[in-house]
């Protein structure tokens, strides 16, 4: 009996063994995943422009080429005056929302709330329109106005398995889908790489789009670069349900424990 269940132990940690590591080929970034001989490392990014839209958060900064600094302090105050924000490197967590204070954010009507002008209809526009929109208002009060606008941060949310799962604001003008994984403290062993989610907001409602970035081609994709409030999804390996481990020592141990206990089952039966 003993010797069957030596035989039959072994077959089983073969075969847990084989069927539980993940190949690189499940883990690697950036492959070439067509069979191609030769083929070429150069992409073009295949990125539109983006229009903006309800919840975004945009910073709105007011010049004048005359320096009118009565003028200019009318529009420093709502929005930040513009300077030590844009020197700060992409952060997010639970660490506090810089722009949601200091920026004009989209109402659900489309609009922001300018000082001045009042309401401002800014959804479905680019960001370089809504500033020439701002810029030709404001010269009817002040000559010689410039106006910049700017994203006030990407905020995307990434769950799943990733390290580090949560709501993200990268302070910068724009982000990579491999930025956003490397904020989220990369991705682990038993994430699933070639079918992540990415649920997108359009004006009509949201999609989900499924990427694979173990192809290199992803970065001539249009997902390549995330959109604000986007949300990423990392689904787990479906041997993830085993339970034996995603690499020969975790299966090697769970083996060993199982057999372990099944001989002192059985010495005990047999007593």
């Amino acid at each position: 009996m003993k010797r069957t269940l030596y035989k039959a132990s072994g077959l089983l940690f073969v075969i847990l063994f084989l069927g539980s590591c993940i190949p690189n080929k499940r883990l690697v970034y950036l492959q070439e995943k067509d069979e191609k001989a030769t083929y070429t490392d150069s992409f073009t990014y295949k990125r539109e422009e983006y229009k903006l839209q309800i919840n975004d958060i945009i910073k709105v900064e007011v010049t004048t080429i005359n320096d009118n600094p009565e003028f200019i302090a009318m529009f420093s105050s709502s929005n930040g005056g513009g300077g030590g924000a844009q020197n700060l490197a992409a952060g997010g967590g639970m660490g506090g929302d810089l722009y949601y204070t200091t920026g004009y954010t989209v109402n659900d009507s489309g609009y922001i709330v300018f000082p001045l002008l009042g309401r401002v209809d800014v959804v479905g526009l680019s960001l370089l329109q809504v500033s020439q929109k701002i810029q030709d208002k404001l010269s009817e009060s002040e000559s010689g106005v410039q106006v910049i606008t700017r994203l006030g941060g990407i905020r995307f949310s990434i769950l799943g398995e990733v390290n580090r799962p949560g709501k993200f604001v990268a302070l910068q003008n724009q982000v990579t889908l491999f930025e956003a994984v490397a904020l989220a403290g990369d991705m682990k062993e038993i994430a699933r790489r070639d079918k992540i989610a990415l649920v997108r907001q359009y004006p009509n409602g949201a999609k989900i789009h499924y990427i694979d970035i173990l192809d290199k081609n992803i970065i001539n994709s249009p997902y390549y670069f995330l959109q604000p409030n986007d949300f990423i999804y990392v689904e787990p390996l479906e041997r993830r349900a085993y339970g034996v481990g995603v690499n020969g020592l975790q299966t090697l141990t769970t083996v060993l424990t199982l057999i372990s206990t099944t001989l002192v089952l059985v010495a005990y039966i047999n007593r």
